[in-house]
């Protein structure tokens, strides 16, 4: 993708100078893709160490620890669900993209134009 003020290939900027390519929107669903699944570890392994430290609370305080960590889990699976459904919304994005150009350039075979008169 270019940014504004920066083209690539013969053309210039497109309207608004920005330029996305069906390429770029399959590519931006992988990396969602792997960013939801390194973020997936990176929780796990936190909340791994801390659960381990749930020995450490007592009384009110220990049920206030598990009602935390039970926000935790559904904030993390909350996280998990965002990224995962960015990722399938690009994906989706990436097809319709591909066959909307597939259909323009279809229609404008079938177009035909009258001989030039000079």
């Amino acid at each position: 993708m270019t940014t504004p003020g920066n083209t690539t290939g013969s053309g210039g900027p497109s309207m608004g100078g920005y330029k996305v390519t069906p390429d770029d929107v399959s590519a931006a669903s992988v990396y969602v893709t792997n960013q939801a699944g390194e973020i997936d570890t990176k929780i796990a392994t936190l909340r791994t160490y801390v659960a381990g430290l749930s020995g450490c609370w007592q009384g009110s305080a220990h049920g206030a620890f598990e009602v935390l960590m039970a926000d935790y889990d559904i904030y993390a699976r909350m996280m998990h669900d965002a990224l995962t459904d960015i990722a399938s919304g690009l994906r989706g994005n990436y097809v319709n993209y591909v066959e909307s150009e597939q259909a323009n350039l279809a229609n404008l075979r079938k177009v035909t134009l009258p001989p030039a008169k000079f």
